[in-house]
């Protein structure tokens, strides 16, 4: 198994804001947050199944329906 080098601090910021982001969407299944750990003028274009979004308002929409336990009958 190989040993992993140290993060420098720079790439620690990263790993801990990918982090922050992960748990946001994933675990706390909060749009309003996992939007606040992206830069102010976000783009998402997740191409293989054509969802995403241009912008704050566009990406709270598709975070809120892609991190719900369950989605409404007319949003499927």
């Amino acid at each position: 198994m190989t040993q992993q080098l140290p993060l420098t601090p720079e790439q620690q910021k990263l790993n801990d804001a990918w982090e922050e982001h992960l748990r946001t969407e994933f675990s706390a299944h909060s749009a309003d947050d996992a939007i606040a750990t992206m830069v102010p003028n976000p783009l998402v274009n997740q191409v293989p199944v054509m969802i995403g979004g241009d912008g704050k308002e566009e990406l709270h929409h598709n975070q809120e329906v892609s991190t719900r336990t369950s989605v409404p009958r007319a949003e499927r």
